[in-house]
């Protein structure tokens, strides 16, 4: 049978279908036999690709496949192959694609791996097209060396892509090991080449963007050492390495290579999604940056060490019932299942969130934009400090009358992965997505620089409005936050106020020991799950004002979390409750305009004293327009005080800058 095929492979050679011209053959792989041929038309030569009969033959996959292959065609990066048609003549289904002149990566790859300059001109552009390939919600599944081109000029070129997505099932009884290059993307099939699938692939399992980042990292890995990082005498093997096995640090196999580039290879090697880069384009970001550095001569010298993904803590609940934690947890299931398989859940969850937007009156004539939390590239124990600087920015953007900005409790935990960003725009409710990377880099001398690359998209189109790569100075981070913010506002066209202006370019304190101890607190006291952390949390906060006495931000901060520990009955003393006033009164007393004063004395009334009337009243002088926390606190009062109709109009008004926050659509 295979002798047959082969032999009618051979006879393409000279054949012409349509107006192609079959000249030679190029080669073969999972998805078919690949020929060099001319177009007549274009007078020009391409690539020609022959499909499996077993695609041809079965119309409904075929259109399928035809659908999908219009999304691969839409990719248009100088570092992915262009598929140019997908074409049908004499019952031979084939497609045309550019023809790139050149080596496979494989034969790029010298024995010991790539000089570092070498790596980078390979590795940077890869990147760079995955994460323009993931933005239009094409991931590539079956990423490998053979399948990336180096042209003449030394440039990288991705073949193939998406098109492990559109090959079909294996039959049940084919043998596991034999399985062709790209197979099928149901659940419980591998999809991909061995050597170069991610611990996802080989279960089976979905996979996502992130998918592709595992495939890159090996990659890399081969680039920089000559060596695959997971091996093994059968696929079996291989597989059962990617699965179990932690790779030899990238450092020990070449000593010449620089400690952050190993760490950026070894982070992408991560078997839990969740600890690799969340996208390719914080991945090339990173790189992209270390690149910079290795040609100034500022890339610190090799010094093995070994990366650990960051630890994942464990909090309690603070509210009791074991049939409200219940109720809980099946919201935020629903809730994250959101952009997943259609199902009685994921209808739920949609009614859920257009009950939520009956009255849209809190958001009427304004621009809504969700600030995605800016992925950390530095070290895990760095992760507090990307997590402030995205809210500082979100804060800033609140401040504009004009914007609608959706809370951090829905946009913190939002798993965007595999998502396009029409799904990202649905599920948050927005018109407009910021997001981006941010570096804490410490120099050697004790310096530190901040480096910060966001962008604005717009989700209806999914066009990048505007983006930057902004580093600086530690001491200028404020500068940094305020030109982000102000970038967007201008971008979308918004007019600022005075106050607004002045409030997008506050400098809360001149201390950045303090600030760095304020963020590390307000991360410790945010969120219900983890009561244990809020001590240590307040111990950040009480240092920060400290470290600066007249720091209205930071004093305001520990009111709430002091108000916090009596309300959830963490400790109820009177001392507490001394505690929480005076941080209060202090914030009001060097900031009485600063919305996070009127912010903490409202909590303290309401949480601490449980004086509703006096809570309703701080919060009503809160100049930050429509602030969900407001919202949301003024709902529970209400609902307390027995009025509730003022109270869930409270809530939904919440619930609109604050969508995916199961807890208070549980309460709605």
């Amino acid at each position: 049978m295979l002798a047959r095929i082969s032999e009618d492979f051979v006879r393409m050679i000279g054949r012409t279908l349509l107006h192609y011209e079959i000249l030679e053959k190029l080669g073969s792989g999972g998805m078919g036999e690949v020929f060099v041929a001319r177009d007549s038309k274009l007078n020009r030569r391409v690539a020609l690709k022959v499909l499996p009969a077993e695609l041809s033959g079965n119309v409904d996959r075929r259109r399928r496949f035809e659908r999908e292959a219009q999304a691969v065609a839409a990719l248009n990066h100088p570092n992915i192959v262009t598929l140019h048609s997908v074409e049908e003549s004499e019952g031979i289904h084939f497609l045309t694609m550019e023809l790139v002149e050149g080596e496979t990566l494989s034969q790029a790859i010298p024995p010991h791996g790539m000089v570092l300059e070498r790596f980078f001109d390979i590795a940077v552009p890869l990147a760079d097209a995955l994460a323009a390939a993931h933005q239009k919600g094409v991931i590539h599944r079956d990423l490998k060396p053979a399948n990336v081109m180096v042209t003449p000029e030394g440039a990288p070129k991705v073949l193939d892509f998406g098109l492990a997505k559109l090959a079909e099932p294996v039959e049940e009884g084919a043998d596991a090991t034999q399985l062709p290059t790209t197979s099928v993307t149901q659940d419980g099939k591998i999809v991909g080449t061995f050597s170069y699938m991610s611990p996802e692939q080989a279960e089976g399992k979905p996979v996502d963007a992130r998918s592709d980042v595992f495939s890159l990292g090996i990659l890399l890995y081969e680039m920089a050492t000559g060596e695959r990082p997971f091996q093994g005498d059968t696929s079996l093997s291989v597989l059962s390495s990617i699965l179990k096995d932690t790779p030899r640090q990238v450092s020990d196999v070449n000593p010449r290579l620089p400690r952050a580039v190993a760490r950026v290879i070894q982070r992408c090697l991560s078997k839990d999604p969740g600890d690799r880069f969340q996208s390719a384009q914080g991945l090339k970001a990173e790189l992209a940056s270390l690149r910079g550095e290795s040609q100034s001569g500022d890339l610190a010298e090799p010094v093995a060490r070994e990366v650990r993904p960051p630890a994942r803590g464990k909090g309690k609940l603070v509210f009791g019932g074991v049939a409200a934690l219940a109720l809980v947890i099946l919201v935020v299931w629903m809730l994250n299942r959101g952009g997943g398989d259609a199902g009685p859940a994921t209808t739920a969850t949609e009614e859920t969130t257009q009950a939520t937007r009956s009255s849209r009156s809190a958001t009427d004539g304004r621009k809504r934009i969700a600030v995605l939390p800016l992925e950390n590239l530095g070290p895990a124990e760095d992760a507090y400090f990307a997590a402030g600087i995205t809210e500082e920015i979100a804060s800033r953007l609140a401040a504009a009358s004009g914007l609608a900005v959706i809370s951090r409790a829905s946009t913190q935990n939002y798993d965007r992965s595999g998502k396009s960003m029409q799904d990202i725009g649905r599920d948050l409710g927005v018109d407009y997505v910021l997001d981006g990377t941010v570096r804490w880099q410490r120099g050697a001398d004790g310096e530190s620089r901040v480096r910060v690359t966001p962008q604005l998209i717009e989700v209806a189109s999914d066009t990048q409005l505007w983006s930057d790569r902004l580093e600086r100075s530690m001491e200028d981070l404020f500068e940094v936050q305020s030109e982000i913010a102000t970038q967007v506002v201008e971008q979308l066209g918004v007019t600022l106020l005075t106050g607004e202006r002045n409030a997008v370019e506050a400098r809360p304190t001149d201390n950045l020991e303090a600030y760095q101890e304020f963020l590390r607190g307000k991360e410790l006291t945010t969120g219900l799950l983890a009561a244990k952390d809020w001590p240590t949390g307040i111990e950040h906060l009480q240092r920060a004002v400290e470290l600066d006495p007249e720091f209205a931000l930071g004093w305001a901060r520990l009111s709430i979390a002091h108000s916090q520990m009596q309300h959830f009955r963490e400790d109820v003393s009177q001392e507490r409750l001394t505690l929480a006033r005076a941080a209060a009164d202090r914030a009001l007393d060097l900031q009485p305009e600063l919305p996070e004063s009127r912010i903490a004395l409202g909590y303290y009334y309401y949480w601490g004293r449980k004086d509703y009337d006096q809570a309703l009243d701080q919060f009503a002088r809160v100049t930050r327009p429509n602030d969900p926390q407001v919202l949301e606190a003024v709902g529970y009062i209400r609902r307390r005080q027995g009025r509730f109709e003022e109270g869930l109009a409270s809530l939904q008004a919440a619930a609109e800058l604050d969508p995916r926050n199961a807890l208070l659509i549980f309460d709605l």
